[in-house]
């Protein structure tokens, strides 16, 4: 199926993504493919077009992209990341395949892959429930995660799952995180790497005091509940774009969201694994 109308966000402090994205306009001009244009920090402006848009080009860094798939995750558009960051798990194309790559698939189609996203409520202890569906980011393509605000202060965060409670860490934070996100701040917390079309979610702290420091997998269907208690201020981060400030007896409620990160690719993902052990330059021989 052809595509005939294309949105694309770009890094607004990175010039050769900014030139790329009016090239790519007018190459889609030539087309005759409708197309809108705007910096990936109003992505609240995004929302207006992209309603009757078909496909979303992010052009930046992984976080360019997560603006980008967070906005189109609203109305099911898929997103087409190009790479001008340092690793780029989230891109499909480099800066040089862009403009042909973007027109072949106006043309023919691509692939679309799917991955979950978690949605994050902020359940305030002094002003009742706040769903934060209110707030500029509702959900999270990478990471949910609460954390100290003074440095060398941890925090008491209970973790509770399916109505169930856990345990209590004396941390840094804890980290939620989806498969895609595993490879992030997750990875650097000493979390397990997940294929990134698992649904499931990974909890991780982050570096626990006298208590349970393996990360904790659970189904996509549970429902995980972070409380935390301490005499100072603590900070829920979603993907790492937003911070909200959360004090003594608030939680977030964490789950896997209804809505889904659609990811737009040239053709299906080959060998995730062997690419990721590349970026990461971990496949390189050890022995003699």
């Amino acid at each position: 199926m052809s595509i005939q109308r294309v949105g694309i966000l770009y890094h607004p402090k990175v010039a050769a993504a900014e030139a790329l994205a009016k090239e790519l306009a007018g190459s889609l001009a030539t087309q005759s493919i409708s197309h809108w244009l705007r910096s990936a920090w109003d992505d609240e402006g995004a929302k207006d077009y992209l309603q009757d848009s078909q496909l979303l080009v992010g052009m930046g860094g992984d976080g360019t992209i997560m603006r980008a798939v967070r906005s189109a995750s609203l109305f099911d558009v898929p997103v087409l990341g190009v790479n001008f960051g340092r690793l780029g798990f989230m891109a499909e194309l480099a800066p040089e395949e862009a403009i042909a790559g973007v027109l072949a698939i106006c043309r023919t189609g691509g692939h679309i892959e799917e991955r979950a996203l978690l949605s994050a409520k902020i359940l305030k202890s002094k002003e009742g429930y706040r769903d934060s569906s209110a707030l500029e980011y509702a959900s999270a393509l990478n990471d949910v995660v609460v954390a100290r605000d003074a440095p060398s202060r941890p925090i008491y965060i209970e973790v509770g799952i399916d109505g169930e409670r856990l345990t209590t860490y004396r941390a840094d934070g804890i980290i939620v995180s989806t498969a895609t996100g595993s490879t992030g701040y997750n990875l650097s917390a000493g979390g397990p790497i997940v294929h990134p079309m698992a649904r499931e979610m990974v909890i991780t702290p982050v570096t626990p005091h006298v208590a349970l420091s393996n990360s904790i997998v659970v189904s996509e269907s549970s429902i995980i509940l972070l409380t935390v208690n301490m005499d100072h201020k603590a900070i829920l981060s979603i993907d790492g774009q937003a911070e909200i400030e959360m004090e003594d007896g608030d939680s977030v409620e964490v789950s896997v969201s209804p809505k889904k990160a659609r990811f737009m690719l040239m053709r299906p993902r080959g060998n995730f694994f062997g690419s990721l052990m590349t970026r990461l330059r971990w496949g390189e021989d050890v022995l003699p």
